[in-house]
């Protein structure tokens, strides 16, 4: 809760009234805060106005051009405009950059409330003139003058669904029609300092000399008033779901539950429904997400950890941490935000690129997971059910691809254990399993009847499973694509499915979120339902597992979080035991734990998989370790192709003689070499070889692979159907080797010589 006072601004946790900090700032300062509550304004003697984060008061931006005596501030809902009363003239400014983009003349007096209506698109304003006006933001120009006679000052606000205006001053407050234009009714409240609506649009809380009021919105009439402040209350807030009113004055500030109109000292836990809910990857942080707000807890003490604010209106349906746990994805709609955990700050928005626009295929399925991050953290992907694209981008921050083939809004995707491969759910029935590598949909399954809504890898085996809003849940066998149905007895729809820990059960909750209060339990063997945990008084929206499996968590629209005891329906029999050369922990001790160990190189510390030896250091000394185990009795052929392919010559020559420079004659090291020296025999082709391109047909890129018998400077020469010579690619010197993927292959982009694009057509390489 955000609260300006005599000394600056205060943060406080609305949930215990813990004060969490404090902004010191003289109020003459302040000119106002965010409707997100991430900003505030200021502004000094010499009229320069700052946008400042709330967290660290440090400058976001320093608006320009005319700032002086700024009186008045509105943020647009979305964030994109900030609009300040100065004398008789508005001014409007975008939020990012400062540039002062329009001035609202009109008002012959001084100007002294504005708002902008919920899908900012209109401003109003009323000055000292009387007048009463509305402004199309877009064009700034004026729309309408709704009163010449409206109080110079006082407030403004617009009703949820944006036709109707509600003007305050200080003895009497109008409601007005926007359809019409007409004045509704008349409320006669003197000494009125502060007004609220209720988020339903339904009473307004008025607070003053004359104290605390609640009224009917609808008719105009007086519903009750609060008592407990001593002195004139000077601002009045309802809490995001209506239930609690806060106000603040001279005195104290109190919270007020609505219903009873008891004053609360303070308020314990969720208030509105948990929509969305993540568990950190150390399993130290639960995220769960209300309307406009984010709350961080420790899952093991139950302790509140701090809240994240995300914005007026905002409604959070999916959140997913990154493997560091730093950072936050949360998604909004068709928009994804991504916060810094620790300090609580917002840091970018992503808007989605590519595929066609969908309407979103019916009611919201709360509890999908269409947020992933790699397990390295360095891609993140996102897919929402307004557009048929599923984005990747670098980092979270920058557009990396699109990847296209659904043809209805995606609602859930996941990755396998190694992130090489993506999972994705749509409202078009289908499940598509996609290569993260090429960006290419390599399967597709078909086989329910309505929309699938969530979608969850076997942690163990070749099966991925998806539930739908036809009531049932299909094990898929990736390799055959031969379904397996569980009709589970939902009549709503299935909307959440998460794999235990030891793949052995399968829990899921349905989609009637009011009703349907249970998480079910399924023996993933026989499809059979295990048992029914009840403990929610309304529908259950969101389940998670621990990072242990021992823990299943549940989230409700009763507003809580249940916490279970899942060990009973674990297997409680003993792994194999995990060779410390499996570094990579798929069970297997191939090409792919070198090619792991060998991006890990120098690295020091002591929980490090790619150490092998434990010695502190990732060296040659654990190439070596892994290189000897290829040929235990685990090391079966890899699953996910021909990883030799992402070695080069150079790169195992290069071990080969860092290993002979060690001085080690052990059993184990010798044989790590001699393992070695394989492979680099593998990898050095007997002829020079030039491949077939790909993509082909391709447009406007391709690749064209090649090997190496010996080392050779390399050229390519590509001509187009009539002999004639378009492009030279000269590739300097190459060493021996296979020259396959597209880091290493020979690229061209479509164009000649001289940099333009060449027709369509078929064209020849040499």
């Amino acid at each position: 809760m955000i609260v300006e006072s005599s000394i600056g601004i205060w943060i406080y946790d609305a949930h215990t009234g813990v004060e969490l900090d404090l902004i010191a700032e003289s109020p003459n300062n302040i000119l106002g805060v965010s409707p997100d509550a991430s900003i505030y304004v200021t502004s000094d003697v010499n009229d320069t106005v700052q946008l400042r984060y709330l967290t660290d008061s440090s400058v976001k931006v320093t608006l320009k051009g005319e700032t002086e005596d700024l009186y008045r501030i509105a943020f647009s809902p979305d964030m994109r405009m900030l609009a300040g009363t100065s004398n008789e003239d508005i001014h409007l400014w975008d939020v990012t950059t400062g540039e002062h983009n329009a001035t609202l003349k009109g008002h012959t007096g001084w100007v002294g409330a504005i708002a902008f209506s919920p899908d900012s698109s209109t401003l109003a304003s009323k000055g000292s003139d009387g007048n009463l006006r509305l402004w199309d933001v877009a064009t700034a120009t004026h729309k309408d003058t709704l009163s010449e006679y409206a109080g110079g000052f006082g407030y403004l606000m617009f009703s949820p669904d944006g036709k109707t205006l509600i003007s305050g001053d200080t003895s009497d407050i109008q409601v007005w029609d926007l359809d019409t234009g007409q004045r509704k009714y008349e409320i006669k409240t003197p000494y009125l300092n502060s007004m609220d609506l209720r988020r339903d649009g339904k009473t307004l809380a008025t607070g003053g000399h004359k104290g605390l009021h609640l009224w009917d919105i609808a008719t105009g009439t007086h519903k009750v008033e609060f008592v407990g402040h001593l002195e004139n209350i000077r601002t009045v807030e309802f809490s995001s779901d209506g239930r609690t009113l806060a106000s603040g004055g001279n005195d104290e500030l109190y919270l007020y539950d609505i219903v009873s109109g008891e004053r609360k000292l303070s308020i314990a836990g969720h208030t509105t429904p948990v929509y969305g809910m993540a568990l950190s990857p150390d399993g130290n942080t639960l995220a769960t997400s209300t309307r406009e707000k984010i709350h961080l807890w420790d899952p093991n003490t139950g302790e509140y950890k701090r809240l994240i604010y995300g914005g007026q209106w905002s409604h959070y349906y999916d959140m997913a941490f990154s493997p560091d746990g730093n950072t936050l994805a949360i998604r909004e709609i068709s928009r994804l935000l991504l916060w810094d955990v620790e300090s609580a700050t917002h840091i970018v928005t992503l808007l989605g690129f590519g595929g066609s626009p969908r309407q979103g295929g019916g009611h919201i399925t709360y509890g999908t997971s269409s947020i992933v991050f790699s397990p390295d953290g360095k891609l993140l992907f996102s897919g929402n059910r307004f557009s048929t694209a599923i984005n990747i981008w670098y980092g979270g921050r920058t557009e990396k691809a699109a990847l296209i083939g659904h043809t209805e809004g995606i609602t859930s995707i996941t990755l396998n254990h190694d992130g090489s491969t993506l999972a994705s759910a749509s409202n078009d029935h289908t499940v598509r399993l996609w290569d993260v590598a090429t960006e290419t949909n390599i399967s597709t399954f078909t086989g329910h009847s309505g929309r699938v809504f969530s979608v969850a890898f076997h942690p163990k085996e070749n099966i991925i499973a998806s539930s739908s809003e036809d009531n049932t849940i299909i094990l898929w066998d990736i390799a055959t694509g031969k379904p397996k149905v569980i009709h589970t007895g939902y009549t709503d729809g299935v909307s959440t499915i998460r794999f235990s820990a030891d793949g052995k059960t399968l829990a899921s909750c349905g989609a009637d979120y009011w009703e349907d209060n249970t998480v079910k339990i399924w023996d993933v063997a026989r499809g059979e339902l295990i048992t029914t945990l009840i403990g929610h008084t309304s529908g259950t929206y969101n389940i998670a597992f621990s990072l242990d499996g021992k823990t299943l968590a549940s989230a409700s629209a009763d507003g809580t979080v249940m916490l279970w005891d899942y060990t009973p329906y674990l297997d409680n029999t003993e792994e194999p035991v995990q060779l410390a050369e499996d570094v990579n922990h798929d069970g297997t001790v191939d090409i792919q734990d070198l090619i792991h160990v060998a991006t890990q190189f120098g690295q020091i510390g002591d929980e490090n998989a790619a150490d092998v030896n434990g010695d502190g250091i990732v060296n040659i000394e654990d190439i070596l370790l892994v290189a000897a185990a290829l040929e235990n009795a685990n090391a079966a052929p890899s699953k996910y192709g021909n990883p030799i392919e992402y070695l080069t010559v150079e790169d195992v020559q290069e071990w080969i003689n860092q290993a002979r420079l060690i001085f080690n004659k052990t059993p184990i090291y010798q044989k790590g070499i001699a393992k070695l020296e394989q492979i680099l025999t593998q990898l050095t082709p007997r002829n020079t070889v030039l491949l077939p391109n790909y993509p082909n047909p391709f447009n406007p890129e391709t690749w064209i692979p090649y090997q190496l018998a010996k080392p050779t400077d390399v050229m390519f020469h590509i001509y187009s159907s009539d002999g004639q010579l378009v492009r030279t690619l000269k590739l300097g010197h190459q060493n021996a080797g296979v020259y396959q993927d597209r880091t290493r292959a020979a690229y061209w982009d479509g164009k000649n010589e001289f940099g333009e694009h060449v027709a369509s057509g078929v064209y020849f390489y040499t």
